[in-house]
């Protein structure tokens, strides 16, 4: 507006013909309501009239003809009343009388004095009028028209307008003057001037190509909105173009290189939301692959630090020992532990297994099944602990386990190009690197039915029921689903899952969360959860860790007081915190002393 005004002033204090202050009132009218242009409005109009009067009044006191009082009368005419025009224009039309009288007694005079050469007379009379009309109707507007086009090849554009608009519809001088008005607008617009432009070529309505001229002008201005970084001015004006050129391409660019931004500044969420959005665009579906599968490596890296099961608590401290509850004399002598995982449920007794860094394994805890028999495993990358049995990821692919195989749980001697493993109540599974998933053991329910599934990034397994989640950010569920806890079909941009024991939680990238399955205790209710980072399910509660390092949770915990926390554990009935400094607070069920662990100080992933 303001840019507006001040070239609107600048045509004001320039003018000095009628036609100039005009140009200049119309520059005003857009912005009327800004500052005082409603009043320049008026001075213009009154410098125009003023203009014309001055003119008409010279061209009154030189008048001599009949012809020069008719120009003179028609300008008092369009003065429509301004100052004494009305009584100009009677002297005008008196004078022209006076003018026609005396000729008229000249004539009959002349009649009186040569009757007989009266068809001489007559004959000059008629050519005499002939010639005037001539004159008046074609010599006179031909020569002001000859003029306009030499006005317009010097580009005095301003004059040749006042002489076109005075010649009104004077062969074609109303197309002269869209002529002029277009050149110019075209100059404004390769000038970069396109707010100015773009009023011109819009008073012109549907002259030529003015509104195609308009779309291109938007599209220049969006472009150089583009380079000067001004995203959200150049999407809106691109979105109003529609189909126009590749308008809609050039707004996936910028949301495309947006989101690159976002991902060098390690703000994958956020580049993961515009990504998935913009579909097939360039390599988008890669990139959303790619940093979910990031994400998904971020979110899953407390399973290694802090392990909850249904009575035990387990920690691994920096110096790579563990400490524990309820088993806490059985792991006092651990060292160079890596990861740590607690099995059993309420049916039997728990265990709790330690991943040395040189690949071989300890346990201690319940064995009634033969489930802490790990002493010979060796070039073990990762561990699992089910309701009664373990598991061992080996560094080739291969899989091993142990303890109870009523339902055939540890028969995993045959898997290879295993990348994940996970251990429900009664079976396991086994995530292959083609994105493909195995599982054995107990299948009452069709947890283990999985075997079609495929781009698969992550598990999680449930008493009954078994996770997973899809590169592209889908989710898929198999086993028990009385509750619905099985019923995620319809998840997208999803990063982590969690699957509780009659519920299952999947964390956005967006920082949302979305939850199906057994509500009894509002362990499913987080739709109004935001800048969620990682989340974990319990047997009835859920727990949500956001990037303020606060925690919320739904169910049967308290933990809206913790702060600084980097990590979350969920067991059956309590719920573990890991701080930004090592230590941990622990709210929930304490039967066992499962949440005696304010001394504690573990390692914190860097």
């Amino acid at each position: 507006m303001e840019y507006l005004y001040s070239q609107a002033i600048t045509k004001m204090q320039a003018a000095k013909t009628d036609t100039e202050y005009r140009a200049a009132k119309i520059a005003f009218e857009p912005i009327k309501d800004f500052k005082d242009s409603a009043q320049r409005i008026e001075e213009c109009e009154q410098n125009a009239l003023e203009y014309l009067y001055t003119t008409a009044e010279k061209s009154f006191k030189n008048a001599q003809t009949e012809d020069e009082y008719y120009q003179v009368k028609k300008i008092y005419e369009n003065l429509k009343g301004y100052k004494d025009s009305n009584e100009k224009v009677s002297m005008c039309e008196k004078n022209i009388q006076y003018i026609q009288t005396q000729k008229q007694k000249a004539l009959e005079k002349q009649e009186r004095k040569a009757r007989i050469i009266a068809t001489v007379v007559f004959a000059a009379l008629v050519l005499g009028i002939v010639t005037t009309l001539a004159v008046t109707n074609y010599f006179i507007p031909e020569s002001k028209y000859n003029k306009a086009i030499q006005l317009t090849d010097e580009q005095k554009y301003d004059e040749a307008i006042t002489i076109f608009t005075e010649l009104g519809d004077y062969k074609d001088s109303a197309d002269k003057i869209n002529e002029i008005n277009y050149n110019e607008a075209v100059k404004l617009a390769d000038e970069q001037k396109y707010d100015e432009a773009t009023t011109v070529f819009t008073e012109l309505g549907d002259y030529k190509d003015a509104a195609d001229k308009i779309n291109e002008i938007k599209y220049n201005k969006a472009v150089k909105l583009v380079d000067e970084q001004r995203y959200d001015e150049a999407i809106t004006i691109f979105t109003k173009l529609g189909d126009y050129k590749d308008a809609a391409d050039k707004i996936n660019e910028i949301n495309y290189n947006e989101a690159v931004k976002l991902v060098n500044e390690q703000q994958y969420d956020e580049a993961v939301t515009i990504f998935t959005e913009l579909g097939d665009y360039k390599d988008s579906k890669e990139k959303v692959s790619a940093y979910m599968t990031l994400m998904i490596e971020k979110s899953s890296l407390v399973e290694k630090y802090i392990s909850v099961g249904e009575y035990n608590t387990v920690g691994l401290k920096a110096d790579g020992t563990v400490v524990a509850v309820r088993n806490s004399s059985k792991v006092s002598g651990w060292k160079d532990i890596v990861a740590v995982a607690t099995g059993g449920n309420h049916f039997i007794g728990d265990h709790t297994i330690g991943l040395q860094k040189d690949g071989t394994v300890v346990a201690v805890g319940d064995n009634d099944n033969g489930q802490c028999d790990v002493s010979g495993w060796k070039d073990i990358v990762a561990v699992a602990a089910g309701g009664s049995h373990t598991v061992g990821l080996k560094a080739d692919g291969t899989v091993v386990a142990v303890g109870n195989n009523y339902y055939g749980q540890c028969n995993v001697s045959r898997w290879k190009d295993i990348v994940a493993v996970a251990a429900g109540g009664s079976h396991t599974v086994g995530l292959k690197a083609d994105g493909t998933v195995v599982a054995v053991g107990g299948n009452g329910y069709g947890q283990c039915d999985i075997s079609d599934w495929k781009d698969i990034v992550a598990v999680s397994t449930g008493d009954f029921h078994t996770v997973g989640l899809q590169k592209d950010g889908t989710v898929v569920a198999a086993g028990y689903n009385n509750y619905g806890q099985c019923d995620v079909s319809d998840w997208k941009g999803i990063v982590a899952v969690a699957a509780g024991g009659w519920h299952t939680v999947g964390l956005k990238a967006d920082g949302t969360v979305v939850a199906a399955g057994y509500n009894n205790y509002g362990q499913c209710d987080v739709s109004g959860w935001k800048d969620i980072v990682a989340v974990a399910a319990g047997g009835d509660h859920t727990v949500g860790l956001k990037a303020d390092g606060t925690v919320v949770a739904v169910g049967q915990c308290n933990v809206s007081r913790w702060e600084d926390i980097v990590a979350v554990a969920a067991g059956e009935y309590n719920t573990v915190g890991l701080k930004a400094d090592g230590t941990v607070v622990a709210v929930g069920g304490n039967d066992y002393g499962q949440c005696d662990v304010s001394d504690w100080k573990l390692k914190v992933e860097k």
